[in-house]
């Protein structure tokens, strides 16, 4: 079966049970979280077969994010295990969305040591794409390294590649320097997933065409601009259009074994990860123009009502 390969940093995510300050908070859950890891836990539920690289200490961190991987159907052969540094890890606040304090751990993590020859020595026989942000090669010069062989060795081998800048404010400082980073990345992707926002920031542009253009001038091969509610604009030398959203019931009835409370609940989280996963399935068939893709989007509606809603939560 083809594979999809993501590389990038893993971590133990502490989330906040209660509100407040992070260093007033005595309670949190422990759970796993990265961008790159996200995306890989979407394809598997999708039936797809993600495959991870990444460096993990020899830690208890380490034991969580393996364990979590195998429970979500991602491959985890291609993790090496870096006694010599840590795991990294992440503490995230109880607030309402866009107010979230966050505090990294993951300077000289183990996935920070990533390095060209641990590219190298992958088997790439199987991988149909690969997938990974501006995240990783932004957490150190080895992992940019890293990124910069395995876009080498993919364009090689014609498997094509897709990048999501995910610009954090919290991991990089807006200079020059990072901006030019990103952009290498961007203009070296087949396709490159920008929002509007971090394009402005990237480039300077505004208008979705315009910001296509000007990737596609510079090699990129297609550009999806996210628009959020608006659903996505696609460009490349061939096909060019918005694909829209999916709209979805806001008020979903309730299960019958749920309680009252609990169903309103799990019923409004319920919606709004379905929302994200209609919301994936335009961008999915921008990416790849496939019957493999054509099979993933038909397969959303029937995986979103065959769920539970724990099963929902990511």
């Amino acid at each position: 079966m083809d594979k999809v390969l993501l590389i990038g940093e893993p971590m133990e995510l502490l989330l906040a049970e209660e509100e407040g300050a992070l260093s007033d908070v005595t309670h949190f859950r422990a759970s796993v979280s990265g961008a790159e890891m996200n995306v890989a836990v979407g394809l598997a539920r999708l039936g797809l077969c993600p495959r991870f690289m990444t460096r993990l200490g020899s830690d208890p961190r380490a034991v969580r994010i393996r364990r979590f991987m195998n429970e979500n159907g991602i491959a985890d052969d291609l993790i090496i295990t870096d006694p010599a540094h840590h795991t990294g890890a992440m503490m995230k606040n109880k607030t309402e969305p866009g107010k979230h304090e966050i505090y990294y751990f993951r300077q000289d993590s183990a996935a920070s040591f990533l390095c060209k020859a641990d590219v190298d020595a992958l088997d790439l026989s199987d991988i149909l794409a690969v997938h990974f942000t501006g995240i990783f090669p932004s957490i150190s010069d080895s992992a940019a390294a890293a990124a910069r062989q395995l876009v080498k060795r993919a364009h090689e081998n014609e498997i094509t590649v897709v990048f999501d800048p995910n610009l954090r404010c919290q991991l990089w400082d807006n200079s020059p320097e990072t901006i030019a980073l990103v952009n290498e990345f961007a203009q070296s992707a087949d396709v490159f997933l920008p929002s509007l926002k971090e394009a402005e920031t990237l480039c300077g542009l505004t208008g979705p065409e315009e910001i296509a253009d000007y990737y596609i001038s510079r090699g990129t091969r297609k550009v999806v601009v996210k628009l959020g509610k608006q659903g996505a604009f696609y460009k490349s030398a061939v096909e060019c259009g918005t694909a829209p959203t999916f709209a979805a019931d806001e008020t979903p009835p309730a299960r019958a074994t749920d309680s009252p409370r609990a169903s309103s609940a799990a019923s409004a989280r319920k919606f709004r990860l379905v929302k994200r996963l209609y919301a994936l399935t335009p961008l999915a068939a921008c990416r790849y123009r496939t019957p493999a893709t054509t099979q993933v989007c038909r397969r959303l509606q029937s995986f979103v009502n065959t769920c539970s809603t724990t099963d929902l939560l990511i």
